[in-house]
């Protein structure tokens, strides 16, 4: 998955107006999700490290799918009286297998909770399903 990201990671930048890196430094973390928390995982630069240019979200799951939501809410950012505001406004990017999505770093986003249907539920232990979770990588180009 590093490779494939790397291999693309110019052709992305250009795309979203973007400067390219000189290098291709990838940060991520992976993240699973299911009803019993938030899945959300901040990719934070470090001391001396370029701040990322390019975020993205990889997801995996198996199929059938055994759970619902999980998207990637991307937010509109406005401005009021000179300063940045969050709006209302947000588009929703489905949870496909084995897709990537890239946007602009400067832009809010959010993981949202994924859940289990009631007929996919356990009856003891939610986390029994693991394999059945929605797993995303969320990541960075620098």
């Amino acid at each position: 998955m590093a490779l494939a990201i790397g291999r693309v990671a110019g052709t992305v930048c250009d795309l979203l107006g973007v400067d390219p890196p000189s290098q291709s430094p990838l940060r991520f973390a992976v993240v699973t999700g299911d009803d019993q928390g938030q899945p959300d995982a901040a990719i934070s630069s470090g001391a001396g490290q370029t701040l990322p240019q390019v975020s993205f979200v990889y997801w995996l799951h198996i199929r059938p799918r055994r759970f619902c939501g999980g998207q990637l809410r991307v937010y509109d950012v406005g401005f009021r009286d000179g300063h940045p505001s969050l709006d209302a406004e947000y588009r929703d990017c489905p949870v496909e297998h084995d897709t990537v999505v890239f946007f602009p770093a400067t832009f809010y986003s959010e993981l949202r909770p994924a859940t289990r249907p009631p007929e996919l539920r356990p009856m003891n232990a939610p986390l029994e399903d693991l394999p059945g979770s929605r797993f995303a990588v969320r990541g960075s180009i620098a």
